[in-house]
Order: C-alpha cells, then structure tokens, then sequence
C-alpha cells in the first residue's frame, strides 16, 4: 500500500532488531530465513542490525533457492536503494523548504553579499552527525554550515571567519542541566574568542542547537532550553552590538526566549540532511526564501507542555477566546513562543476573496477558495492553512482542525487563486455512541497563514439527511 496507493519512491528501513521479532517476539515466522524473506517480499529494503549481514543475506539466498522469494522482488527492493543518491538536487530542495523563518527584525535578513567580514560560529556549524544516521542512509557528503557559507561566499571576497564558541554540552553534562555553573576555563575562552572576532566582524551567524548527544532516542531532557554553554554564548554575542542572526539546528522545539527577544533574526532548520550546508548559505544570503511553517508548536517553557495542536476548548493553561464582530471566537495561543503553523518570509503576503460552498449533504463536499497575493517586493511561497470547527455539536471538539494547506510560489506582485476541497468524511466526529458520524449543523472554516494568524473567516452548513 506504501507504493501503490501512496506513491512512494523512497527505501524503507527496519528498526533494530525489527526483522528478527519477526521470529522471536511476534512469532509470525517460524524459521529467521523466513523472517528475512518476510521483510523483503512485504516491502522492506533495509535491515538495521547491529551485527553482521551475514545471517541476513544467507537467510535471503536460502529462501531464494528454495522458491519462497523471487529475484524480481529482491531486483526491485534494491533498485529502491540505488535511486537514492541520484535525488541530490531533491535533498537540497528538501533541506531549502523546510527552514523556517521565526524573526527578522529591520529586514536582518538576507545578509549582504557585499560584507567585508562575516563571523560564523556556535557549536553546530562544522557539525555533520545530526545530517546522516546508521538506519540506511546512503546518501552523499554532508556539507556543514560553515563549508557551505565559504563556498557561497568564494568569489564575493568577503573573508569568513570561524569560532567554534563553545560545545553543544558542555562538559558536565548532563549534570550541568541541573545544576549549572558559569562557564569557565577552557569553556570561558571559547566564548572569549568568539567574542573577540565578532568585534571585528560586520555580521556574525551563530549556529545552535542538538548533537547525538543530547536529542534522539533515551535522549530525555528536563528542559527544553539549549544544552551547555549556547545561551550564555549568544548573550555575549549580543554585547557585541554587531548584527546577529542564529540558526537552530534541533530535533524538537526549543525554548529560546532570550534568543527571540534580543536577537534580530532566527532561522530554524532542524536537521536539514546531505544539503544542510549549501540550503542555509542560500537562504542567509537571499538566493532561498524561506517559506517553511511549523509542524508543532514551540512553547515557552516545558511548563505549557503539553501545549499542543490541535486542542480541545480550555485545555492549555491560559486559553481563551477573543471575540470578534462574527462569532468566530478565534482561539488565542498567546502564551506559545512561536504557534502551529507559523513562519515567516522576505516577502509580505495578503489573503482575500474567500468563497464557501453555503449548504451540504452529510455525503458532500465543501468547496473553499481564496486569493493570495504577494504584497512585497521579493519572490517567495506562502503556505495557505485552512481550519474548521463545528459550530455547535453533541460533545466536545477540537477549538480549529487543520485540514489544507497548499504551499504557493508568487512573484511580486503575483496573485493565485488557491482552492481546497473539503469532504464531508472530514468532519467526522466520534459521538457519544462511540460512532463515527458527521454531525448536521454549522461549521465555520478559517484560512489564514498559521494557527494563530486566520485572516479570512467563513462558514457552511451540514444538512440533515
């Protein structure tokens, strides 16, 4: 069903020890040949262990002998794997869309390319271990921050300097976390030279954020603030007075508050894989717009948790509704630091002209449609979210449910019309039968550029069978 009714083109990869379960917990096989075999005819391509392959490719050829696995199926598993470096161009198209630009105070960004000198620094801009893992990956060289900023700047002749400014955890983590101390020896006078060549820099970018170390399985933290010396780093940074933009480089929210109040812009790419270095030298330096949007929601403390999406009426601490003229209620996620959905651009957008299919069958579809129109002057991508709620219903539901978005490339000026397609089966609820019914009634859709920010208010009608 992955490929044939989903489409997918990629590999797929066993968790450790997943093949053998097969025979020692799930119990689904009787011999380990047949549990390889199993993995393979069903549509796996690689098997992640961590002993030898022997066991597995004897298991496979004796299958194969004996007419349980066809080469066919085998030729195609592999050939999965072999199109996977060929998708170069893809992983850096990938690394690209997926920033997200979370502030940029007085236009920060992009950075001039006609900078005399630029200071990178932070512990995740020569890092590479995040961008690559032992579950399959066969890609290419990782390219790291700071490599792929040297290349894109090589013949602009603006010198790039590096400090590494301090480690991602220092070195009494994870102990420090709980009971941290001032940075000192060794650790001060990293930060110490990071500051020194900031001062004689134009703009510095500090790269933060996770290592193996402190994200990824039985990785749990009791914070959600940057490990080790990173805060204290940008604090001194900011001292400096000079320009200052910070990429983070995690797995999970993070809890930036002071980075969000003093500095002027943040990025945020996650692990961005093969291309990372090459998709952040194009986004600082205005080759990209970022367009990305948040898939979760990045609280201000590990306090708010869980401060998810979506949620039900009252169910994060100081949650509320604002009313408005129309009845909507929009649902207020102020005590989040950055809410679902949210991003920004190098361009501005605006939203207008919605229309909303009136009345519908509960077998129905709605039909939204909306304009959206690139008001500044720089080419980028919005990504248009649409939400509905019920406006009335027999038990309680979800305050917005995200049920569209199309992400829109538009030139200056440019305007697309965008249209989403709402089946009924789509506002189904689980009733007090424990049913799964589309409830009659009225329902209020919302299109906007995050959870947070609905531009356009609208809404339909289910009728009664």
């Amino acid at each position: 069903r992955l490929r044939t009714q989903w489409g997918f083109k990629g590999y797929v990869v066993s968790d450790s020890e997943a093949v053998e379960f097969l025979l020692t917990k799930h119990g689904v096989v009787a011999t380990y040949p047949e549990a390889a075999a199993m993995f393979i005819r069903e549509g796996g391509n690689v098997r992640t262990h961590f002993t030898l392959p022997d066991v597995f490719i004897k298991g496979l050829r004796a299958e194969i002998a004996n007419g349980r696995l066809s080469l066919d199926v085998v030729d195609a598993r592999v050939r999965d794997v072999l199109r996977a470096p060929a998708s170069q161009a893809l992983a850096l198209e990938a690394a690209q869309k997926s920033v997200v630009l979370l502030k940029n105070a007085n236009q920060t960004l992009p950075l001039s390319l006609s900078l005399k000198r630029l200071l990178v620094c932070g512990p995740t801009a020569q890092l590479t271990e995040t961008s690559f893992d032992r579950y399959g990956s066969n890609g290419g060289e990782v390219v790291n921050a700071l490599d792929g900023i040297r290349a894109r700047l090589a013949s602009t002749g603006t010198e790039v300097l590096f400090a590494e400014g301090c480690k991602v955890a220092d070195a009494r983590w994870p102990e420090s976390e709980l009971f941290p101390e001032a940075p000192a020896g060794a650790e001060a006078a990293l930060i110490a030279d990071a500051v020194a060549k900031a001062k004689t820099a134009d703009a510095v970018v500090v790269f933060l954020g996770d290592n193996n170390a402190t994200i990824g399985e039985s990785k749990s933290r009791t914070s959600l603030d940057l490990p080790g010396y990173q805060n204290d780093l940008v604090r001194a940074l900011v001292a400096t007075g000079r320009p200052l933009v910070a990429v983070l480089l995690t797995g999970r929210p993070a809890t930036i508050n002071y980075i969000q109040r003093q500095v002027p812009a943040i990025l945020s790419a996650w692990f961005p894989g093969e291309a990372c270095g090459t998709a952040l030298a194009g986004v600082l330096f205005g080759d990209f717009n970022p367009g990305g949007k948040l898939p979760v929601t990045f609280p201000r403390s590990v306090g708010q948790l869980p401060l998810n999406f979506p949620f039900k009426p009252g169910s994060h601490a100081g949650q509320g509704k604002k009313d408005d003229p129309n009845g909507f209620g929009q649902a207020s996620i102020e005590g989040a630091l950055y809410p679902y959905g949210f991003g920004l651009s190098y361009t501005q957008f605006a939203f207008s002209d919605l229309t909303v299919t009136p009345v519908i069958s509960p077998d129905g579809e709605v039909t939204v449609t909306c304009k959206v129109t690139n008001t500044g002057g720089r080419a980028g991508d919005e990504v248009p979210q649409l939400y509905f709620r019920q406006a009335v219903s027999s038990v309680t539901t979800y305050e917005l449910n995200l049920v569209g978005f199309e992400r829109v490339p538009l030139a200056p000026g440019a305007s697309k019309t965008v249209t989403f397609k709402l089946p009924a089966r789509d506002l189904v609820l689980i009733n007090r039968e424990g049913r799964r019914v589309v409830e009659p009634g009225e329902f209020l859709v919302h299109v906007g550029a995050s959870s947070a920010d609905l531009r356009l208010h609208g809404r339909f009608t289910v009728n009664v069978r």
